[in-house]
């Protein structure tokens, strides 16, 4: 090869890779958006704000495998949206068709005589009905993803593994899974995750298991011995030991132009997430459900309760289980915390409600005060007929009925005497229960070691009976 040919062929190799190289480079920012994280950013946050789809954040997700947990992203950090999120498909107009102009025959024929008409009967033309269009509730992934409070943690599989030796999955993904009973290709199931026991904020009562709906899963066949299954639907970080249960489809309520707004109380006892502070669009959960009227679509009030009880926007009902339900907040002024209550909407209906609640609680202090001295009293005498009067008969105490409270009781008042007190008593109203939480303080008086002191927190739930204010719950933690 000659130096000039030689030279040539240099130079056209790299004009050649330098073509590639811009082509690549042009391809890459027709593909993507380069994103820079800020202070407070989430993966859902940047999907909401970047291509107006908070549940398209799975897939912001998948196109950035620098990112091993969705939850952890870092102010400075590098992230790629795929630019075909952010498109919409727009169906090519139609092609103009080519007219061609043909040659006009003239042709001679023999016009017919007209025959005589005969009258037809009138056509009545169909006018079309145009169905009119129904919305729903919420879109289809919101429903899903929206949980829900159950009575127990039911599931029929679990994920094991996947093919990448991955832990932590995203929609596209294929994991292995284990399951309780035979499973066909293309059978789907829910991804779920529990969040832990939901306890009622007033009473402490025990109401169930947060479910979370983190998914959907698909069976596609065996490999290495195990079951294979896609992910194909991710509305949160999916993880190795995240449950399965049965899928159906999900039967979303529509919108109506006039919703109910039923004559129910209840409090927000849970938020998605397990949130302390929710807003606009978020999803909580409230103690009231089926048995107590509760239908989907309804429109309830929302009271916050902090210095003061006020109106705070409004929740709509979209799921309900037999004595909870799932809600999302559609409008709101300020937080919406776990606590608040919720009540029948209205103007009207919520004014007097707030106007009862603040005209009560001066009242119902006075009452609660009055209740706790003479328990006290009834404490420090030893009369254990007169302390049992301040018992429902349906009471239980730190997991003890009725008579074996009494039975506890007698044992200690024969054994000594004592004093009794309360200190930083916070008092509220849930419908026709009271709640009183603060902190005790038993001194031993006279018996076996006096002086010996036993203090930790208390909680009472209280009742009126027969006009009189009783203890149906009380549950005391030592410290």
């Amino acid at each position: 090869m000659t130096k000039i040919a030689r030279n040539f062929f240099v130079y056209s190799l790299t004009v050649a890779c330098f073509i590639c190289i811009s082509d690549l480079s042009r391809s890459y920012a027709e593909e993507y958006k380069d994103y820079t994280v800020k202070k407070g950013d989430t993966l859902w946050g940047i999907s909401s704000k970047e291509i107006s789809d908070p549940f398209l954040w799975p897939k912001v997700w998948k196109e950035n495998p620098g990112v091993k947990n969705p939850d952890l992203i870092y102010p400075g950090q590098t992230i790629k949206i795929p630019l075909k999120l952010m498109q919409k498909e727009v169906a090519p107009a139609p092609q103009p068709q080519p007219q061609t102009e043909e040659p006009v025959k003239v042709e001679h024929k023999i016009v017919p005589q007209p025959e005589p008409k005969k009258e037809k009967p009138e056509e009545k033309t169909a006018v079309p009905i145009t169905p009119v269009e129904k919305k729903y509730l919420v879109d289809k992934d919101a429903f899903i993803s929206g949980g829900f409070i159950a009575d127990s943690v039911a599931h029929v599989g679990k994920i094991i593994g996947a093919p990448s030796e991955r832990s932590a999955f995203g929609e596209g993904d294929y994991v292995y899974v284990t399951t309780l009973k035979p499973v066909n290709v293309n059978e789907r199931f829910y991804i779920i995750r529990s969040l832990g026991v939901v306890k009622h904020p007033s009473t402490g009562a025990r109401l169930g298991y947060l479910i979370d709906v983190i998914g959907i899963a698909q069976i596609v066949g065996e490999e290495s011995g195990e079951i294979k299954a896609k992910i194909v639907s991710s509305y949160d970080g999916i993880f190795v030991g995240d449950l399965l249960n049965d899928f159906s489809e999900p039967d979303i309520p529509y919108l109506v132009e006039k919703p109910r707004t039923p004559d129910v109380s209840g409090v927000i006892v849970a938020a998605k997430k397990r949130r302390t502070l929710n807003g606009m669009l978020n999803f909580v959960y409230i103690d009231k459900g089926k048995r107590d009227g509760l239908e989907a679509g309804d429109v309830l009030k929302i009271l916050s309760r902090n210095q003061y009880t006020v109106p705070n926007g409004s929740v709509q009902i979209i799921r309900v289980e037999e004595k909870t339900s799932t809600a999302i907040v559609r409008t709101s002024d300020k937080e919406v915390s776990v606590g608040d209550l919720v009540v029948p909407a209205g103007e009207e209906a919520s004014a007097s409600r707030v106007a009862r609640t603040q005209l009560d609680e001066g009242t119902l202090e006075e009452e609660v005060n009055l209740f706790t001295n003479q328990y006290s009293n009834a404490y420090e005498s030893g009369d254990i007929d007169k302390f049992m009067s301040f018992y429902s008969k349906s009471a239980v105490e730190n997991g003890l009925h009725y008579e074996d409270i009494k039975r506890a009781y007698e044992k200690n008042f024969q054994e000594g005497r004592y004093a009794y007190a309360l200190k930083n008593v916070h008092v509220q109203k849930s419908d026709d229960l009271i709640i009183l939480t603060g902190a005790y303080i038993i001194r031993r008086l006279q018996g076996e070691a006096p002086g010996n002191t036993v203090q930790g927190k208390i909680t009472w739930t209280l009742r009126k009976e027969d006009g009189s204010l009783k203890i149906v719950r009380a549950d005391y933690n030592r410290v």
